[in-house]
């Protein structure tokens, strides 16, 4: 296991990481890791793997059957938190980030406020379990109960609100 999750962090260990990284597990056992690095022909560069250009944009997401999710060392977990997320075929994945735009500094800034994985549990309805890493608390919220189809909410009382969502875009169709 050791092994499998240094490579699904691209060779780097849960206490080497400064920030969540996600990963999924295929139907046919195979992996995709945000953290690994990859070179994207239309661009021309080296970058991460990406939830909309390589899962959604592939078609992965009726096919992942675990999300995971690595979170870094924090005061509440001194060696990082790890989240295992098993997904039935009628179920599906989600992963997104919430943040804010940092305009102050002179090229702008990405600011990651969480990043969240979670359960379609019920396509109908919208409702789903997610688990939240929370950049500011640095903290772990788990098995949070929320609806997909209607405003996400807050998984704590002062925490940055969460609109509602594209299915579309994290790649829930039909």
């Amino acid at each position: 296991m050791n092994e499998l999750l240094f490579g699904l962090l691209g060779n780097r260990s849960l206490l080497q990481i400064d920030r969540p990284y996600w990963a999924v597990k295929l139907d046919d056992d195979t992996w995709v890791s945000e953290a690994v690095s990859k070179i994207d022909l239309v661009r021309g560069i080296e970058r991460l793997t990406d939830w909309s250009a390589d899962v959604v944009a592939n078609d992965l997401t009726s096919r992942i059957r675990e999300l995971w999710m690595f979170c870094p060392a924090s005061r509440l977990a001194p060696t990082g938190n790890t989240v295992r997320v098993p997904i039935l075929p009628e179920q599906r994945a989600i992963q997104f980030k919430n943040g804010s735009f940092d305009t102050t500094i002179v090229a702008g800034k990405k600011m990651m406020a969480a990043m969240i994985v979670g359960r379609l549990d019920d396509r109908a309805s919208g409702e789903c379990t997610c688990f939240v890493w929370d950049c500011q608390q640095q903290a772990l919220y788990v098995n949070w109960k929320t609806n997909l189809y209607r405003p996400f909410g807050k998984w704590r009382e002062d925490g940055p609100p969460v609109p509602a969502l594209s299915p579309a875009a994290l790649g829930i169709v039909g």
